[in-house]
């Protein structure tokens, strides 16, 4: 993470890293449906898009 005016910012991961990640493993054909190719997503992104499609809001 980067500083940013005395704030860190959030790192950025692509769909093929959070896919291989231990903290989504359990949800990687989820991830697979809600998350675009080539597109760069905070972890906070993502744990919003799964909260979003469960509650039927995709």
């Amino acid at each position: 993470m980067e500083k940013e005016n005395g704030k860190t910012s959030p790192d950025f991961f692509e769909k093929r890293q959070l896919l291989e990640s231990r903290r989504f493993r359990d949800k990687r054909d989820l991830l697979e449906a809600i998350l675009l190719d080539g597109k760069e997503y905070t972890m906070e992104e993502v744990e919003q898009r799964i909260d979003d499609y469960r509650k039927g809001k995709v």
